[in-house]
């Protein structure tokens, strides 16, 4: 994977230790860290990783985060999913980073790409031509 290689720079939400990242709980809650999978890979890679990452802050507020743009255009965007775009507004806050947030499978996500835009957010879809 081109993250892993050092081809990106991966940004995540936390602190000091992995202890305390939503989007790090949501990879666990999903993915394995024992299994043999890319996603698998990538979770022990974040986990070894950590302190080579760049780390953010996020604000909790309800179901979402205070980073999260107050958007007409993005009130039914996801909650679930405020955190990957509220790490990348978080980042370009502190850190003057464009990011590029990568969406491999939930296309719902491309109704919402040029609202993110406004917020120096950009959605890469990884597997551009989904099956339908």
């Amino acid at each position: 994977m081109s993250a892993m290689a050092n081809d990106y720079q991966i940004v995540i939400d936390g602190g000091a230790d992995p202890n305390g990242s939503d989007m790090l709980d949501e990879y666990r809650h999903k993915l394995h860290e024992s299994g043999d999978g890319f996603g698998e890979m990538f979770l022990r890679w974040l986990l070894q990783n950590w302190q080579n990452l760049i780390l953010v802050p996020l604000t909790r507020s309800g179901e979402s985060y205070e980073e999260f743009p107050q958007d007409p255009r993005l009130a039914t965007f996801d909650p679930r999913d405020h955190k990957w775009i509220a790490a990348a507004v978080s980042c370009h806050m502190y850190n003057d980073i464009q990011p590029e947030v990568m969406q491999s499978a939930d296309y719902k996500w491309e109704q919402y790409v040029r609202a993110f835009l406004d917020y120096k957010v950009n959605i890469v879809f990884v597997c551009p031509n989904p099956v339908k």
